[in-house]
């Protein structure tokens, strides 16, 4: 059987007709080539591999034919096929061929016949300076009828291979504990210290001489760890490292420090042998980057001691933000895990041969490219790099909700991915030892006002809207992380919610900004691409406690978007809601962007009564209102208030706010969007219950409401008015009370 494949791949010269060529310049160097292998056919061979994959041919780009005035493809390496011959070679072996059907299939079975002509176009989209490794590889095939499919690949090879000095991505490092790995992440380390520009910058307006935790694990000796406090004045001020981990059941961490062996930690150590894996492993990696100190909340922080919780916790930001460096065991889902195993060598997606431009002497030598594919269409470049966040976002630490601010307050971070050890800091993201990736899955990064202690973003400034997008973006992707303990909720951002409000100099209401409102009250929880649920249901739900208020995102768990534009986009309608006061209870005025107790927000706004519920319809719930703005009064010929019918597309904020509650109400917020010319966005309410919303008791004898949903309603029918705007400014206003 195996002789019989290989000489079938031998055959494959004959099996192929002689392709058309075309070459924009001259491809093939005037030296032989080396022998080919026997899993590349010989057209491809001695076309597109002798080009090089017309990687140095100038970078793909349009131009404009002056004769038939159309825009056409340049740049690269270009050749003709037919669909046929294409398949015939891909299933006889040709690693090339195969290539092109397997990642380009579209293309194909628009092909008309077998005898369709493709247009095969390789090269590189961005132009690379001279002494540059190549990192990028585009091909483009365009079929007859002048449609392109096309796709993108991020090529890597080993350091040793003969392509490593043409070609800039790595395998990936998958020992990721080696003392050599750590030792060139030491360097990555240094380097950005020295000289990234951002975080020098950041670093520079902080506290000349940042003050240290209260307690630090001393992790000079390796055979007896010391918890040192600090407070005592023994430890003079030095760069320590933060460990961001997630903890997994309270047993697997039996020797946290508590009330009751604080004393004994302090004065005869910790054997490392009583610690859990995660823990060992981020001593040792912090003896190897030359650091003496590691603050781990399970050993710092005194675990049953109430105050010293709350204390620590309003100095969390500052623990981070303070570190040389935060060790974060993304890889590892308990504190016994460990992070430091020997990644799984990843199944290369496609391997091809490379030829290397010859040397001063005319040798050819063949080396080796894996290809990883980034997109199958035409994506901005300036999405794609080569120093980034692979994994990521599929990591332990992403998705617990306390990680994410441990890791965007840090000026660097040592991620210890699922695939390999990265570098993430204020400026970029890198895989150590140069591993190739797509940078799309990296988190936000703060900016550089909330790193400013005397710098206001200018109110409706570029970096004003850029500000709020980023705590937007930060509020979407906290949403979708889970706590251990949901009271946690508001605690968990604290620290990032005091930078922001810092920068943005707002008030703020347990997860929403006093500047911001009305518009932060239209959030919604939106359900994740590819998950399907049935209509009028929703995939979050409320804590059985409280925890915030019912108009707080908060309030609910569950994937949270805030549009931005309610608030900065001068086109995008009218408010027409007025917000008359708005409150928060803290529970701890140690921790003032911490949990609340309650909270009371007062609106002057319409209030429409649902009068009728249809069925569902589109994954939401589809109602029709008919109202007569309550209270109904009668005027001087009999007539009735002007009033409407209206067709509203409801998201109930969780199931059990869908659960026969009646009645309902709409209060609306938003007038007018790109998409509902006549009508409004707003809020679905219903009267708030004193047992389970602490604050409903405390407004007096007024009725108070709760907020179940977000809605869209589109005017179907008017009464008794001429227009939607006579509509809007005929209708009385009330004080509406919502908990």
């Amino acid at each position: 059987m195996f002789a019989a494949i290989l000489a079938a791949l031998s055959d494959i010269p004959s099996r192929l007709p002689s392709l058309t060529i075309y070459s924009p310049v001259d491809t093939v160097c005037n030296v032989a080539l080396p022998p080919r292998p026997r899993n590349i056919c010989a057209d491809a061979w001695g076309g597109v591999f002798s080009a090089r994959l017309g990687l140095f041919l100038g970078c793909l780009d349009y131009t404009r034919d002056r004769r038939t005035n159309k825009q056409i493809r340049t740049g690269g390496y270009e050749y003709v096929v037919s669909s046929a011959e294409l398949l015939k070679c891909a299933e006889l072996g040709c690693a090339w061929c195969g290539l092109l059907a397997k990642h380009l299939p579209s293309v194909l079975r628009r092909s008309d016949s077998p005898d369709s002509r493709l247009h095969v176009r390789v090269g590189q989209r961005d132009s690379v300076p001279a002494g540059k490794a190549l990192n990028l590889l585009t091909i483009i095939v365009t079929d007859g009828d002048g449609r392109e499919t096309v796709a993108m690949f991020l090529p890597y090879t080993t350091e040793d291979d003969p392509a490593a000095p043409f070609i800039e991505g790595r395998v990936r490092i998958q020992n990721v504990g080696a003392p050599t790995v750590l030792s060139i992440a030491k360097e990555s380390v240094e380097d950005c210290v020295r000289n990234h520009g951002r975080c020098r910058a950041i670093t520079r307006h902080r506290v000349e001489s940042p003050p240290l935790p209260r307690r630090l694990i001393d992790c000079s000796d390796p055979l007896r760890v010391g918890l040192v406090d600090t407070s005592r004045g023994i430890v003079p001020r030095q760069p320590y490292i933060a460990l961001s981990y997630v903890w997994g059941p309270s047993e697997f961490q039996p020797h946290r420090t508590t009330v009751n062996n604080l004393a004994t930690y302090l004065k005869d150590g910790i054997d490392p042998m009583d610690l859990p894996q995660t823990l060992r492993d981020a001593i040792y990696v912090t003896r190897a980057l030359g650091v003496r100190f590691l603050w781990a909340d399970s050993l710092c922080i005194i675990q049953d001691s109430l105050k010293d919780m709350h204390h620590e916790l309003a100095w969390m930001r500052n623990v981070y933000r303070y570190a040389y460096l935060t060790i974060d065991a993304a890889s590892s889902a308990s504190a016994v895990e460990g992070f430091l195993q020997q990644r799984r060598p990843l199944d290369p997606e496609n391997v091809i041969p490379f030829l290397c431009p010859p040397s001063s002497s005319g040798e050819v030598k063949i080396g080796q490219l894996y290809l990883r594919e980034l997109e199958s269409r035409d994506p901005q470049p300036a999405d794609i790099v080569t120093r980034g966040a692979d994994a990521f976002d599929q990591s332990h630490t992403s998705k617990r909700a306390w990680c994410l601010q441990e890791m965007l307050l840090s000026t660097r971070c040592l991620v210890f991915t699922s695939e390999t050890l990265q570098l993430r800091c204020h400026s970029q993201t890198e895989n150590i030892g140069g591993a190739s990736h797509d940078a799309k899955g990296d988190l936000p990064r703060l900016p550089d006002a909330s790193f400013h202690p005397d710098l206001l973003v200018e109110r409706g400034s570029d970096r004003w809207r850029t500000t709020w997008q980023t705590w937007y973006d930060i509020v979407g992707n906290y949403s979708r992380r889970s706590l251990t303990n949901p009271s946690d909720k508001l605690i968990a951002l604290s620290g990032l919610a005091e930078l922001f409000a810092r920068a943005l100099g707002s008030d703020y209401l347990a997860g929403l900004w006093r500047i911001a409102l009305p518009g932060d009250l239209l959030w919604q929880v939106r359900v994740p691409p590819g998950v399907t649920i049935p209509p009028g249901t929703s995939n979050s739900s409320r804590p059985r406690g409280y925890r915030a208020p019912s108009w707080s995102w908060a309030s609910v768990d569950g994937p949270i978007s805030q549009p931005l534009h309610y608030n900065f986009d001068q086109g995008y309608g009218k408010c027409i809601v007025e917000v008359v006061g708005c409150t928060v209870s803290l529970q701890n005025k140690v921790l003032p962007f911490g949990p609340v107790v309650g909270g009371s927000l007062v609106l002057r706004t319409m209030l429409l009564r649902v009068r009728h519920r249809s069925a569902s319809k589109g994954g939401f719930l589809r109602l029709t209102i008919v109202t007569a703005f309550e209270p109904m009064q009668r005027t001087q010929r009999g007539h009735k208030t002007p009033g409407a019918e209206f067709s509203v597309d409801i998201h109930f904020d969780c199931d059990a706010d869908n659960d026969d509650i009646h009645p309902l109400w709409i209060i609306p917020v938003w007038r007018g969007s790109y998409w509902v010319e006549v009508g409004f966005e707003g809020l679905l309410v219903t009267r708030a219950d004193p047992a389970d919303w602490p604050s409903a008791g405390a407004v007096g004898s007024r009725d108070v409401y709760r907020r179940v949903g977000f809605c869209t309603c589109m005017l179907v029918k008017l009464r008794g008015t001429s227009s939607s705007a006579d509509l809007f400014m005929a209708a009385p206003r009330v004080e509406v009370v919502l908990v």
